[in-house]
């Protein structure tokens, strides 16, 4: 993805007009890599890399997913499109997309939260399930 899509000056001019893009080395920084990582899982159901984030100036992710290719192909959704789909949800839905961002943030935090000689708190465990599918 990266000499597909990141080095792309098509791809490059849509991000450069439209997001703050951020690359974060995995082998550096597995902290944040890690944070962010268990959104993916939480939100996907699965994880892997190349992971994009998208996320509120706050640094709330509001949608994540593994590789994307340049344009659509083999039943995926390319990243050129996926941009385009974030900027007219950003655009049309943008206090949605913060609520459900600061939503799931404190659904995740309070679960990283638990203590471990409390178990699950099923009131919690609820309410994740009910913000994770209807995300």
């Amino acid at each position: 993805m990266e000499r597909e899509s990141f080095e792309d000056l098509q791809v490059a001019e849509i991000l450069n007009e439209n997001f703050v893009s951020i690359k974060v080395d995995r082998e550096e920084r597995p902290d944040i890599d890690s944070i962010y990582m268990t959104y993916c899982q939480a939100i996907t159901g699965s994880g892997g890399w190349p992971i994009s984030i998208f996320m509120t100036g706050d640094k709330k992710p509001f949608f994540a997913g593994t590789y994307f290719p340049k344009n659509n192909m083999y039943g995926r959704t390319g990243f050129i499109e996926l941009l385009g789909n974030v900027i007219e949800a950003w655009k049309s839905n943008k206090n949605k997309l913060i609520e459900s961002s600061n939503n799931m943030y404190k659904e995740l935090s309070e679960i990283n939260h638990i203590p471990s000689d409390k178990g699950i708190d099923k009131e919690i465990l609820e309410k994740t399930i009910i913000e994770l599918k209807r995300h």
